[in-house]
């Protein structure tokens, strides 16, 4: 198996999953875990590779014989004791001497990369040499649990309550939730049980749960009371489901009727406004406010003297002479008429009987 340069190059986690203190130690591991074990890392970091020959021997300095003194051009004589060495798989604990150089180095690397706050954690970056030092130091100062993380794990999972009309299971679920809280609790040494799990779930649904839930409490088997929760949650998405309806009238809100209620009182108090106007102006249009009629017998505002249908207006409508009098116009009082305008004729007077006829008459 070839060490291809793909392998052997180190891996770096999402910036929220990178370790950032006892609280979330745990979940680091094992992500760590899960990139690194395809690689071999996990061996150099639980130091359990063999280191080979020479790797920390410096050449003494009382040795006659060095490197620049050898003949540069005669090649050097191999024994046939001597084999030239073989390259080793990844998961091998005894690489070779350039191998467990490289492979060293990126696990060591994949460590100190993968840690949010580097100076934060006490590591001596330049200082570290070796990969199982760095891991085990991690190790030493978040793996040992404290009393004091272990309670506020267990408080937030017993204080976790699930809001009305929230979503049970699934993506972003409310028992996921719940399961994790109970991961990271066990994490640091809670040690909780399904049957305390089931307690705690049951106990995080609202007051509209409990005819659901009562019968529950008894239930030894977790899935069962997953199951039953995810059931009872998906027929009443389905009973909202039809009460939304299109063909099915939805009652308005509260607020839906204050606002209407608001929007009258506010058209009413206008229209209070536009009486007073009405009455001077004669219109109840605002925007004919600056018209005035020059009518000296209208004088109003709101119109102009060609749109005007009092006497003398250029809308004035007037009855026949010989009914109402000589441009005798309608409406006027023919006791009461403006000679100046339009003087009035009198009627002749019909009852008054004729010559001929009182002549004959008299026969």
């Amino acid at each position: 198996m070839s060490t291809s340069p793909s392998n052997l190059c180190m891996f770096i986690l999402p910036e929220n999953d990178k370790l950032r203190g006892y609280e979330n130690y745990a979940a680091w591991k094992i992500l760590m875990g899960i990139n690194g074990r395809p690689r071999g890392l996990h061996k150099y970091w639980e130091n359990q590779v063999v280191v080979p020959a020479g790797i920390d021997s410096p050449i003494p300095a009382n040795d006659p014989t060095t490197e620049t003194e050898k003949p540069i051009d005669v090649p050097a004589a191999i024994t046939p004791t001597q084999t030239p060495e073989k390259s080793t798989p990844l998961l091998s604990t005894t690489p070779t001497l350039l191998e467990y150089e490289l492979r060293e180095n990126v696990a060591l690397s994949s460590v100190l990369i993968n840690i949010a706050d580097l100076s934060g954690s006490g590591i001596d970056a330049l200082g570290a040499t070796k990969a199982h030092v760095a891991w085990k130091f991690l190790e030493d100062q978040y793996g040992r649990t404290s009393d004091r993380a272990r309670n506020m794990c267990e408080e937030k999972l017993s204080r976790y309550r699930m809001a009305e009309g929230a979503v049970v299971a699934g993506a972003g679920g409310h028992i996921e939730k719940m399961r994790t809280l109970r991961k990271l609790a066990n994490d640091t040494g809670a040690n909780i049980d399904n049957q305390r799990f089931i307690t705690k779930l049951l106990d995080s649904f609202p007051e509209s749960w409990d005819t659901v839930i009562n019968s529950m409490y008894s239930e030894k088997d977790l899935n069962t009371v997953i199951m039953n929760l995810t059931t009872h949650a998906e027929r009443l998405s389905i009973r909202e489901g039809k009460s939304k309806e299109p063909d099915l009238p939805t009652p308005p809100s509260i607020d839906t009727v204050k606002a209407l209620e608001a929007t009258i009182l506010a058209l009413q108090a206008e229209m209070k406004t536009f009486r007073p106007f009405q009455h001077q102006c004669g219109t109840t249009n605002p925007s004919k406010a600056h018209l005035i009629c020059a009518n000296l017998l209208c004088g109003k505002v709101g119109h102009l003297m060609e749109d005007c249908f009092g006497p003398g207006g250029g809308k004035a409508v007037f009855e026949s002479p010989v009914r109402s009098g000589f441009l005798m116009p309608r409406g006027v009082n023919r006791n009461r008429n403006w000679s100046a305008f339009s003087p009035e004729v009198k009627r002749p007077d019909r009852t008054a009987k004729r010559p001929q006829t009182a002549v004959f008459c008299g026969l």
